[in-house]
């Protein structure tokens, strides 16, 4: 069984990769080290058996599976040092629940089992692949101690959490960032997600593209398609989707030299998707 380690721990995420290489049932197909590898690894890959922690920082073990749409022929294994996760972790559908610390013979027991159900799901659902959503981050190495870990993660999108989900948002797609106190609405074409995070937080993981204009709106400045002056010292700004916003005259300055803008006529100004910061 093609069996995926996912634990925020190392002294356990070696535990659990020198129990998987000794088990005959069982070879290691990657080990990650937060629940953002293991999204990321999933999206991209099928495996087996899923031994996963539930308890990690920023996206936990019940995220992880929210996030991702594993064939039904995935057995799932939680790992955990919490018991009160018990009920929950079988509402998942996990086959067993490992509880640290446990001993070789229930980890044995627990593959045994999931060997069985495994089997029994292959036949029937055979046909069922992982899709690929997200692109592949494969690489894989080993740390100081020898043990195969995920080499970190390219953040090339942006990874936000919506409905309990973990979403990854590609860059280019996004038009505009709209802020409402400590929520803030992320606009793409045809979609909009709501995320629980300020947009001044937000700003600082955003690419050179991306300027705020407006105590509340960021925008894409790669999404622009017109721009008007208007009287004090404002601009009117069109996106590519229609949405019309405002330059405030705080960050008047800042847009200027973003587009290269000094000197332009009142009147309006056609910008194309070369636009550059």
């Amino acid at each position: 069984m093609e069996t995926l380690i996912v634990d925020d721990e190392k002294k356990a995420r070696e535990g659990l990769t020198k129990l998987t290489l000794s088990h005959p049932e069982l070879s290691l197909a990657a080990v990650c080290k937060n629940g953002l590898e293991a999204i990321e690894y999933l999206q991209s890959n099928q495996v087996d058996l899923l031994l996963l922690d539930i308890q990690m920082p920023g996206i936990n073990g019940f995220e992880v599976l929210n996030s991702v749409d594993l064939p039904r022929s995935t057995v799932v294994i939680f790992v955990t040092a919490y018991d009160q996760f018990a009920l929950k972790a079988f509402e998942y559908h996990a086959i067993d629940y490992l509880l640290k610390p446990f001993t070789d013979h229930r980890f044995n027991v627990a593959i045994t089992n999931a060997k069985k159900l495994h089997g029994a799901l292959s036949e029937s659902d055979s046909r069922q692949n992982l899709q690929a959503v997200l692109q592949s981050f494969k690489a894989q190495g080993t740390d100081e101690n020898g043990s195969l870990v995920s080499e970190p993660i390219p953040q090339q999108r942006l990874v936000i959490k919506s409905d309990g989900k973990i979403v990854f948002l590609d860059y280019e797609k996004i038009n505009w960032i709209e802020g409402y106190d400590y929520y803030i609405k992320v606009h793409l074409q045809g979609k909009v997600f709501l995320v629980r995070e300020r947009l001044k937080d937000i700003s600082e993981r955003l690419p050179s593209n991306f300027l705020r204009i407006h105590k509340s709106s960021i925008v894409n400045l790669l999404m622009i398609s017109e721009l008007e002056k208007l009287s004090h010292q404002e601009y009117s700004v069109k996106l590519k989707d229609g949405t019309d916003l405002k330059v405030s005259r705080s960050y008047r300055e800042e847009f200027d030299n973003a587009l290269q803008l000094d000197g332009v006529a009142n009147g309006p100004k056609r910008l194309t998707g070369s636009s550059k910061t």
